[in-house]
């Protein structure tokens, strides 16, 4: 990762590190780009999980409920493909009414051409929030700075599963990068509203709300509340207070199940393989201590919320939002019940300012844990897993799968202990000599004044 100092010269472009991104671009377009181009919009015959969203809203505009089970959904709407009687991989669409309602405009279309819009959509989004945080982080900003860009964005897997899967990540990953950058110049009120947006649409964003309670942003904190608030109001009288029933009563249970599976990345995903795992993982006879997993992930969990409590702590006293955006939004997948690896393609900001503020040993570090992010999850098992417990169906692994106390530990909590590195990075991340709120002074505690309206200093120049 770049550091000040090593972009201080901007005309002076550093030929061996422009090398290395050439050769790491050159690879990653010849060996992931046919994927792109590929699932950009699925192959005919082909669904991923922006099914979910597509048949909650077909279901909508015909007049069923939008959390009925799935496989009767896609028996109306797919035939072709899911023919009654048939099991679906999920059995509701497991995302919140929010998600439901940006999914509508594409519900008119067929859902190999509704993948394809949303993507296109979406990712001109994701694109924008790369840009803005680069905007804010890289000055002056030079042509060869896409370089290394580009090969990350190319290489990582969470980037790929969005667009493979369809998620809605992109979209997260535009409020919570465009909420950093008001916040970085004091206007807490429209940052607010951003995260408010995000946890509207999706469950997870909202423990983005701590970073407003611990640094003192009050308005910022009541606003997005109040967003939040309000996109599921509209949700509730678009589909009426029965889908939030439906979503609490039948959805989210139905969720547990996948928090023992070897795809959860989150701090909860861990604790639950290794002390309370499912039958179809361990077998009957295995230990289980449904208490000491509860335990264990509502401990890690607050040792991961006291960090982001002190990176607020640090942006108010400090007049450094980069740190607290930094911590809150990494710590999003770590604390989430249940969190895949493509959720860590939300994480623009603390990469960017990573990136841009790291130096020494800490910038190696954090090369290595982003390129550990970087690698699918199942290379992991591939490695870390043995043969007799691995099996494999049609190129992809269950579930879902014999492990021992060694192989949860290793094979299947890479992701998580990557995550775990980024975010003590951010939060000890070095202090900053000048503040970044305007009218707060460096030092200076307690909230951006009101009518904070100067121009924010530029940071030093980042990748």
């Amino acid at each position: 990762m770049s550091s000040p100092t090593d972009l201080a010269q901007p005309d002076r472009p550093p030929w061996v590190r422009l090398a290395v991104s050439t050769l790491f671009l050159t690879a990653g377009v010849f060996l992931f780009g046919p994927t792109y181009l590929t699932h950009f919009r699925p192959p005919d015959g082909l669904m991923a999980d922006f099914v979910q969203e597509w048949l909650s809203a077909r279901n909508f505009f015909v007049g069923q409920p939008i959390y009925e089970p799935q496989s009767a959904s896609a028996a109306r709407h797919l035939p072709q493909l899911h023919p009654p009687g048939a099991t679906f991989f999920l059995p509701y669409n497991a995302h919140p009414p929010g998600s439901v309602l940006v999914a509508l405009p594409f519900a008119g279309l067929n859902y190999w051409d509704a993948h394809l819009s949303w993507n296109l959509v979406t990712s001109l989004l994701y694109v924008l929030a790369i840009g803005v945080a680069v905007c804010q982080l890289c000055r002056p900003f030079r042509g060869w700075h896409l370089l290394p860009l580009a090969a990350v964005v190319v290489w990582a897997e969470p980037v790929r599963a969005t667009i493979i899967y369809g998620q809605l990540n992109f979209l997260l990953a535009f409020c919570l990068t465009m909420g950093w950058a008001f916040d970085r110049r004091g206007k807490e009120i429209p940052a607010g509203v951003c995260v408010g947006l995000a946890a509207g649409l999706k469950l997870f964003p909202a423990a983005a709300f701590a970073y407003f309670l611990f640094s003192g942003r009050w308005r910022g904190l009541l606003a997005g509340v109040l967003t939040a608030v309000v996109v599921n109001g509209v949700a509730a009288g678009v589909f009426g207070v029965e889908a939030f029933q439906d979503y609490v009563r039948d959805v989210l249970p139905s969720l547990k199940a996948w928090e023992g599976s070897w795809p959860n990345d989150s701090l909860n995903g861990v604790w639950v393989r290794a002390v309370d795992p499912p039958p179809q993982q361990a077998g009957s006879e295995a230990f289980r201590s449904p208490m000491l997993a509860k335990g264990g992930y509502g401990f890690t969990a607050a040792v991961v919320m006291m960090g982001v409590a002190w990176a607020g702590w640090r942006a108010r006293k400090e007049g450094d939002p980069d740190v607290g955006w930094a911590a809150a939004v990494i710590a999003l997948p770590l604390v989430s019940p249940v969190a895949w690896q493509h959720y860590y393609a939300v994480c623009v900001v603390p990469l960017a300012v990573l990136a841009a503020r790291l130096g020494g040993w800490r910038r190696a570090v954090g090369w290595v844990t982003v390129a550990g992010l970087s690698v699918k999850d199942i290379f992991y098992c591939w490695v870390l897993v043995s043969k007799s417990h691995f099996e494999k169906q049609s190129r992809t692994m269950p579930f879902f799968m014999p492990l021992d106390p060694v192989e949860v530990l290793l094979g299947t909590g890479v992701i998580t202990y990557c995550g775990l590195v980024l975010f003590i990075l951010a939060v000890t991340l070095p202090r900053r000599a000048e503040s970044l709120t305007p009218g707060r002074p460096p030092g200076a505690a307690g909230p951006s004044p009101a009518s904070a309206g100067t121009p924010v200093p530029s940071p030093p120049p980042g990748p």
